[in-house]
């Protein structure tokens, strides 16, 4: 006896789910930041139902219309993830052109969805950056901590031109390292 659990659950997961529901939640490797806020690849229609099984009120989708591989185009997406009583959120977001404006802009409208939300983009890295920055900013972290915090949970955020966006960005909007007058 005593051997009735077949794996250990990584201990990011625990808040959320519990052992017999993580193998079929879905995706690659969906991140957890902090209370508020996973990340991971696009969700397919029944990975969508399993988010709203384990508590997920939001579903935030970076994908630009017309992007390769969609299981689900964003309008798609939102009708199904809405029938599921979620709230949905589109924010196109072109691959390999993350903006402090796209930045600015997630920060507003993430401030009115009610949590915890499910932030995705085709494989997690946009997706990653612009949540790790909210939750940095939202924990006042600093530009470094945002990035340990990052690696710490095995996020996409591994272009050194990534790095350096998510910590001057946070650094200049969290007040951490401005310099005085």
């Amino acid at each position: 006896g005593g051997q009735g659990v077949p794996f250990t659950l990584p201990h990011r997961y625990a808040a959320v789910v519990v052992s017999n529901v993580v193998g079929e939640l879905v995706m690659d490797k969906p991140s957890k930041i902090n209370d508020d806020i996973t990340t991971g690849p696009q969700p397919s229609e029944h990975e969508l139902e399993r988010l709203q099984t384990l508590g997920f009120k939001s579903v935030v989708n970076f994908r630009t219309e017309g992007e390769k591989e969609q299981p689900l185009s964003p309008r798609a997406e939102g009708e199904k993830v809405r029938a599921l009583g979620m709230k949905y959120l589109h924010l196109p977001i072109p691959m390999g052109g993350i903006r402090p404006e796209y930045a600015d802009e997630f920060r507003e409208q993430v401030a009115s969805l009610p949590k915890p939300l499910f932030t995705h983009c085709m494989g997690g890295r946009r997706a990653s950056v612009l949540s790790m920055i909210h939750a940095a900013l939202d924990e006042g972290l600093s530009g470094d901590e945002a990035i340990k915090r990052a690696n710490d949970k095995g996020l996409d955020i591994d272009k050194p031109e990534l790095v350096k966006f998510v910590k001057e960005y946070v650094d200049e909007h969290s007040g951490v390292g401005k310099k005085t007058k």
